[in-house]
């Protein structure tokens, strides 16, 4: 099948590589996808700057803070727009940032989604 947003009818590329075309993302069955926040940077006493430093310090931190950007209907105690904390072993794909123009761009299975937070009432 022919994708008639980059060729004509006769197959000839109407879209050059420069030109950039935005894609959605929806992953599907139970994947959500999540942006990540970027994550801070420690300064030690001396004026060190430790990039992740989290880490470093302890070794066992592996969740990250993201917001979620779209949840399939399968999933139904997230919703788009929560905080949470996740899995630092999430999906990311170079082909993911290209389509869609966003760098931070995540999928994580919604079982290794620790933290849904929410403000203090």
């Amino acid at each position: 099948m022919i994708d008639k947003r980059r060729f004509d009818d006769a197959g000839t590329r109407t879209v050059t590589e420069d030109e950039q075309i935005r894609y959605t993302a929806e992953p599907r069955h139970k994947w959500v996808l999540v942006r990540k926040t970027k994550a801070e940077e420690k300064k030690t006493s001396s004026g060190i700057v430790i990039p992740g430093a989290d880490f470093f310090i302890n070794p066992g931190y592996q969740s990250q803070l993201g917001e979620i950007v779209f949840v399939p209907e399968t999933v139904k105690d997230l919703k788009a727009g929560d905080l949470v904390l996740y899995t630092q072993f999430a999906q990311t794909f170079p082909d993911l940032e290209k389509l869609t123009g966003d760098p931070n761009l995540e999928l994580v299975r919604d079982e290794e989604i620790f933290v849904n937070i929410k403000p203090k009432q």
